[in-house]
C-alpha cells in the first residue's frame, strides 16, 4: 500500500538549533496516528514541513506517492492549525461562511452538496446560520473540522484540536474523530501534548524526539491501567 505520507531522513533547524534530525515516518491510507511530545519537540514544525509552510534543510517528503514539490492538489489535505479559532471567533461571520471559506473548488465536487454533507457529518446543522463567536469552544472546533473536510480530503491534519475546550466537548470531539476514522478512508494525523482521552481511538501513538518517532503505545497503555 502506497503511504499517504512518507518522510525520509528529514532534518530541519534554525541556524545552529536543530529541531528535527534524520526523521523517518509513514502514514498509510485510513490510519489514525497521534503524535505526542513536549513543547518544543518539533510536533508543529513537522506539520508545517509536510504542508510546505516551512522548507526542510535535507531529506524527502512524499505525499500520495509523489514528491511534495510536485504536488499541486493541496485540497487533498484538510488542516486545522493550532489556535485557529481564536481570531475567527471575534469576526462577524456565520458558521456557513467559515466553512465555505475553505472551499478550493476541487474537480468533481459541488460546493453546496459537499457543504450539506460535512454539516451533517459533524452534526452542526442547527448552528449553520449563527455567528461563529456565539458558539461554544467545542462547537467551534466542529465547525473548523467541517471547514477542513469541505474539499473531501484524503489526509486530515489536526494540530492540538482540543486545546482550550472543556472536558465534555473534548470527549465529544474524540468520539466524532473515532467515528470519522472508522467510517471513511481518510487518514488522520493528530498532534497533541496530552495522551489522556486517546484510549481506543487512534491506531498508533508516536512520540517525537528530534531524531525519531517512537512507538508510545506501551507507555500509553501502562499509564491508563
Amino acid at each position: 500500500m502506497t503511504p499517504i505520507v512518507k518522510i525520509s531522513d528529514l532534518s530541519f533547524g534554525y541556524g545552529e538549533h536543530t529541531v528535527l534530525d534524520g526523521l523517518d515516518f509513514e502514514l498509510v491510507e485510513g490510519e489514525y496516528v497521534a503524535i505526542v511530545g513536549e513543547n518544543g519537540s518539533g510536533k508543529s514544525t513537522l506539520i508545517k514541513l509536510i504542508l510546505g509552510i516551512k522548507k526542510m534543510n535535507s531529506g524527502q517528503i512524499e505525499l500520495f506517492g509523489r514528491q511534495q514539490k510536485k504536488i499541486n492538489e493541496w485540497y487533498k489535505i484538510g488542516y486545522l492549525p493550532q489556535g485557529s479559532g481564536q481570531k475567527i471567533a471575534e469576526m462577524p461571520i456565520t458558521v456557513r461562511e467559515v466553512i465555505e471559506n475553505g472551499w478550493l473548488n476541487p474537480k468533481g465536487l459541488n460546493k453546496q452538496k459537499r457543504l450539506k454533507q460535512v454539516v451533517e457529518l459533524v452534526d452542526i446543522n442547527d448552528v449553520l446560520g449563527k455567528l461563529i463567536g456565539d458558539l461554544s469552544g467545542g462547537q467551534r472546533q466542529r465547525v473548523f473540522i467541517a471547514r477542513s473536510l469541505i474539499n473531501n480530503p484524503k489526509l486530515l491534519i489536526l494540530d492540538e484540536p482540543t486545546s482550550g475546550i472543556d472536558d465534555k466537548s473534548r470527549k465529544s470531539l474524540f468520539t466524532f474523530l473515532k467515528e470519522l476514522s472508522t467510517t471513511t478512508d481518510i487518514s488522520i494525523l493528530h498532534i497533541t501534548h496530552d495522551l489522556d482521552g486517546f484510549d481506543q481511538i487512534v491506531d498508533r501513538v508516536l512520540c517525537i524526539n528530534k531524531t525519531t518517532l517512537c512507538d508510545e503505545r506501551a507507555h500509553y497503555e501502562h499509564i491508563h491501567k
